[in-house]
């Protein structure tokens, strides 16, 4: 008789424990996707790094010294607004190379 007692009770406490788990997973999540906000630190891994490889990239392309520069100004602008998502980085260069020298050339008035 015991073994049957404790057989039933050992289900209601299954059936509790199954209760609680659907309860829980029924609720909302916390961390929604796009929701959460990346922390700096590895905002600022992620741009000093594709920092590094734009400058290498921009050196083997043939680069001057004040086109590095600007054009890193406006690859850090864009390597943060980007964070999340993985970017070209030789393609990147070449871009910014380009319309950093079409700027030079055009003429102020």
């Amino acid at each position: 008789m015991r073994s049957r007692h404790r057989r039933g009770s050992n289900e209601d406490e299954d059936k509790e424990i199954i209760k609680l788990i659907k309860r829980i997973s029924n609720k909302p999540r916390f961390r929604v996707e796009g929701e959460v906000k990346p922390s700096r630190d590895a905002v600022k891994v992620y741009v000093s790094n594709g920092l590094k490889l734009l400058e290498q990239a921009l050196r083997e392309l043939g680069a001057s010294e004040g086109e590095t520069r600007r054009t890193l100004s406006i690859g850090k602008k864009t390597l943060i607004n980007n964070y999340p998502t993985p970017i070209d980085i030789n393609e990147l260069a070449r871009q910014l190379l380009t319309s950093v020298r079409t700027h030079q050339k055009q003429h102020r008035s």
